[in-house]
């Protein structure tokens, strides 16, 4: 009566009864997932599946190869020149000192690191006021 693998296994851990229960009931519409025929087993019910609750997460896999490598720009595609404005002391962000015509020639800031102390080549953000001598990367165009 019963052809699939799946039907065996159900019909051993509920019986016989408590399966054509389930589906005459899945055929009605009218299954209630909370029961324990239709939430701790899976079974096919004209075309749908009714499944219990997933497992826990795995764990995560090895990291995968890295990808291609891009293309190539065209050349000159960034019309700017970025150059080392030097003299911040730190006492202003590099955005600010890149923009200042105080200062010398002015730009856009790209990146700041600091010169000197014990962070001493460490990038920072332009909006960062270092309290120490900065050098500034400013694009001009």
């Amino acid at each position: 009566m019963y052809k699939s693998k799946a039907m065996v296994v159900i019909m051993s851990l509920v019986g016989a009864a408590a399966i054509h229960a389930v589906f005459a009931a899945c055929a009605t519409g009218s299954m209630d997932t909370s029961s324990a025929a239709a939430s701790s087993e899976t079974c096919a019910c004209n075309g749908s599946a009714i499944q219990g609750a997933p497992g826990p997460r795995g764990a995560e896999g090895p990291q995968g190869p890295q990808g291609l490598q891009g293309l190539q720009g065209a050349p000159g595609a960034f019309a700017g020149q970025i150059s080392l404005k030097p003299g911040d002391n730190g006492s202003a962000p590099c955005g600010v000192y890149c923009a200042g015509a105080q200062w010398g020639p002015t730009g856009t800031c790209v990146g700041a690191k600091i010169a000197s102390g014990p962070s001493a080549g460490t990038y920072i953000d332009c909006a960062t006021v270092a309290g120490t001598e900065v050098s500034c990367y400013c694009s001009r165009f």
